[in-house]
């Protein structure tokens, strides 16, 4: 099974895939998505969409992890949008 954890923050979100064999893990991809100090929210938050989008794309995660969703969603752009790619998958 592949997994995607990840940790939003609108300049520097870490994402990374690991893959369970059994008792065993191994990392598949691991990095972040960056945007520059001076952009508008909206297109931090679309530059955080496409970079979830992309490992998705890239990886096919079956499961995603990611600290504190319930409330990432509901009070925060950043986490609310790179669970909605997750969703629209």
């Amino acid at each position: 099974m592949r997994i995607l954890g990840i940790d939003t923050s609108l300049r520097s979100t870490g994402v990374a895939v690991i893959e369970q064999a059994g008792s065993r893990l191994s990392a598949v991809e691991y990095g972040t998505v960056k945007t520059p100090q001076k952009r508008l929210l909206s297109e931090c938050l679309r530059r955080l969409h496409e970079g979830v989008d992309d490992i998705l794309s890239r990886c096919a995660p079956e499961a995603a992890a990611k600290p504190h969703a319930r409330a990432a969603a509901c009070c925060s752009g950043r986490g609310g949008t790179a669970l909605a790619g997750l969703w629209a998958t």
